[in-house]
């Protein structure tokens, strides 16, 4: 008889345990569905400051930040989707230019293969992943938007190529306007 109870208590606290268990991975898993919403909109809104530009009309696709390291170096990637109806509207003046890009900026987002000294050279991208692959897709229509935070902290003219520095510090973005989609590069150095 008293084996009996025992087993029915040791069922009864084991069934108890699994739907606590249940409920709350049901609880994380809500509650998980719904912080995206809210930092999404908050990245969205300061990706419109960074780039002079009303996103958040946008869905993100991807975004990755690797800051965090010695002094805020990193780099930012975000990738945010436009449906036809929310597309930014992005014309070429201001703070975007039409495509194509700059020798520079085209360097910095995809690299440059060159002759020189009878040898070849690659330069670049400095718009990579942690394995080096190219983050920017080849975007053939749409404009790009650039600012060199460097340039603009130190007060230093803009002439030559930011490229021949020692750090960077810029944002770069594309709109594909045949994809409907803002890609977003941010390095610190």
């Amino acid at each position: 008889m008293r084996t009996r109870k025992l087993t029915r208590f040791f069922l009864a606290l084991a069934v108890a345990f699994a739907l606590f268990g249940v409920l709350n991975l049901l609880w994380m898993g809500l509650s998980a569905m719904e912080r995206p919403a809210a930092g999404d909109w908050r990245l969205l809104k300061k990706l419109s400051n960074d780039v002079c530009v009303d996103v958040t009309g946008g869905q993100i696709a991807f975004y990755e930040d690797t800051h965090g390291g010695f002094h805020g170096d990193g780099d930012t990637f975000l990738t945010v989707a436009f449906d036809a109806d929310a597309a930014p509207h992005i014309a070429a003046g201001g703070a975007w230019s039409a495509l194509p890009l700059t020798d520079d900026l085209a360097t910095a987002a995809y690299g440059r293969y060159e002759l020189r000294d009878g040898g070849g050279y690659f330069t670049g991208p400095l718009a990579t992943d942690g394995d080096g692959a190219c983050y920017f897709p080849t975007v053939e229509t749409g404009y790009y938007f650039f600012k060199d935070r460097f340039a603009d902290a130190a007060g230093s003219q803009r002439d030559g190529s930011f490229l021949d520095r020692g750090c960077y510090n810029f944002t770069l973005a594309l709109y594909d306007a045949d994809r409907g989609t803002l890609y977003y590069y941010e390095l610190d150095t």
